[in-house]
């Protein structure tokens, strides 16, 4: 498998993670905020998607902006699912009292 092949595949699996994360975050944190901030999450999913499938189609002497697309869109993904664990986590620890 080529290296461009292997960044299609890669490309996909980040774009489903994505989406299965932004579902995720839905469903256990049902606020309307979440659903507007992880928006870019799953819109971001469906650019990676697309730019995989995008990168694929070239011929591999002119899939480098393409790659490279693929590359910075697995990297928003990885940064913005992070985020909404690190936040579905801090929202789920008890309420501390006021300090006084």
């Amino acid at each position: 498998m080529t290296a461009l092949g292997a960044l299609y595949w890669l490309g996909l699996a980040g774009a489903a993670v994505a989406v299965v994360v932004y579902f995720v975050q839905i469903a256990i944190l049902r606020k309307t905020v979440r659903l507007v901030s992880g928006a870019g999450l799953f819109f971001t999913g469906i650019g990676l998607g697309e730019a995989a499938i995008a990168m694929r189609a070239l011929n591999p002497d002119r899939a480098t902006p393409g790659a490279v697309a693929v590359v910075a869109l697995l990297i928003a993904v990885y940064f913005q699912a992070a985020s909404a664990f690190r936040q579905r986590r801090a929202g789920r620890e008890p309420p501390t009292a006021p300090e006084t």
